[in-house]
């Protein structure tokens, strides 16, 4: 019974730690896409003026 828990609880923590990172590359990914949105608003915005 005390295995089934710790591999249990092991898979768990794997699951959350790969959820983590996924959810945080996501975040990354999406700020950099706005910072290089927001390059390219501000360089057509100079070229405009």
């Amino acid at each position: 019974m005390k295995k089934i828990t710790k591999t249990f609880l092991f898979g768990l923590e794997i699951l959350l730690i790969g959820g983590g990172i996924s959810v945080f590359s996501l975040y990354g990914a999406n700020e950099i896409r706005k910072n290089k949105i927001n390059k390219f608003v501000m360089e057509n915005q100079k070229l405009t003026q």
